[in-house]
């Protein structure tokens, strides 16, 4: 399974300047076998209003559970 994560857009660096972060759920027709998952991104009030350093929702991960940290380059 291949999961393809969303631009960061202006939302989400201003979210992570006052220490939000969104998180993302892979849609349960991403789970069979080989496919391209595309993510649902946590809705921008949710994320508002969600205590600072408390875990995401149940059945969603932070983004950056994803990202491997030595990929850097972007491939």
């Amino acid at each position: 399974m291949t999961v393809l994560l969303p631009r960061e857009k202006i939302r989400a660096r201003l979210l992570s300047l006052i220490g939000r972060k969104r998180a993302v759920r892979i849609p349960p027709e991403g789970l069979r076998g080989y496919v391209f998952a595309k993510v649902e991104v946590e809705p921008l009030w949710r994320t508002l209003l969600r205590k600072r350093h408390a875990p995401p929702p149940a059945g969603w991960v932070f983004a950056s559970s994803f990202v491997d940290e030595e990929d850097t380059d972007g491939n």
